[in-house]
């Protein structure tokens, strides 16, 4: 329904005026059949499948027009739990396409605090998963890549409201939130590969 190149009305007015989210415009169907075999051969490489697939790649690139943040945790340690939460998203391969999962991990305890599984990667299931997490307790700070899903005005409004500071991994930086990309190679040989 957006027209793109629609000279009158924008597209951030027309995403405001059918009430989706402004992210959701670079949605692109998992049907495509042309990324299956391309998000498989990756699942079946990486084996762990912590490492981006193509599309997966693509909202990590994020949104040239959201804000990005600097990396805030070099150096830093990590003395109790809520000082540090990270976050992020990964893929789980089903015979019938893909659904994504994001979580909310408390760096000292890597206690998950909460998580949302979604058949799209529209920033809806971040916010909510942030939201249960925020229902525990308040970190000290945030760390997360700059996907379109963390650099939306709407997940970085709840984060400002609640005075967290917001860090983002440096780009291509894997290893800024190695604590959760650990967990996905856990949670993947552990559990979701064995059943």
């Amino acid at each position: 329904m957006i027209e793109k190149e629609n000279p009158d009305i924008s597209i951030s007015r027309q995403t405001e005026l059918l009430g989706i989210s402004r992210s959701s415009v670079y949605h692109q169907s998992t049907d495509n059949p042309k990324d299956i075999p391309i998000m498989n051969a990756v699942d079946e490489k990486n084996g762990s499948g912590s490492n981006l697939s193509q599309k997966e790649a693509q909202y990590q690139q994020g949104n040239e027009a959201h804000k990005k943040y600097p990396y805030l945790l070099k150096d830093l340690i990590i003395k109790r739990p809520n000082h540090v939460w990270g976050t992020h998203i990964t893929y789980i391969r089903l015979k019938c396409g893909f659904i994504y999962l994001t979580v909310i991990i408390d760096w000292f305890s890597r206690y998950i605090l909460s998580w949302k599984l979604s058949v799209t990667m529209e920033t809806g299931f971040c916010i909510d998963a942030l939201n249960l997490a925020l229902n525990i307790n308040l970190p000290e700070f945030h760390n997360s890549d700059q996907g379109v899903q963390f650099t939306d005005k709407d997940y970085v409004g709840i984060l400002e409201e609640n005075n967290i500071s917001i860090s983002m991994d440096g780009r291509g930086r894997c290893m800024d939130n190695i604590f959760t990309e650990r967990f996905w190679r856990s949670l993947k040989y552990e559990n979701i590969y064995l059943n």
